[in-house]
């Protein structure tokens, strides 16, 4: 299926293939986590929220998440416009679910 969460946060994307490789996996906001971060733990960690903030925002909104997009694209792993395009996609995937 994947590869695992720490070979896939140590592939070399280059930034102008990044979103086409995003854009490739079913979850993209998922797919994002793990490249910056390896897991939603260690993304909870590295931005000083509970794992639980992460699961909700995941589950219920990611608008939220936003409010630590420049630590997020300080990655250099996903931009700015990157993070917000896939938050809004996710939240619409939210609310279809809803």
């Amino acid at each position: 299926k994947l590869a695992s969460r720490k070979r896939l946060s140590q592939l070399p994307i280059k930034p102008q293939r990044r979103m086409v490789y995003l854009s490739k996996m079913s979850n993209n906001l998922k797919a994002m986590i793990t490249l910056c971060y390896g897991s939603q733990r260690a993304m909870a960690v590295e931005l000083g929220v509970t794992p639980q903030t992460v699961t909700n925002w995941m589950k219920h909104d990611p608008t939220p998440m936003l409010r630590h997009s420049a630590a997020i694209s300080g990655t250099g792993k996903v931009t700015l416009q990157e993070l917000v395009n896939l938050v809004s996609d996710h939240r619409e995937i939210c609310a279809k679910d809803a």
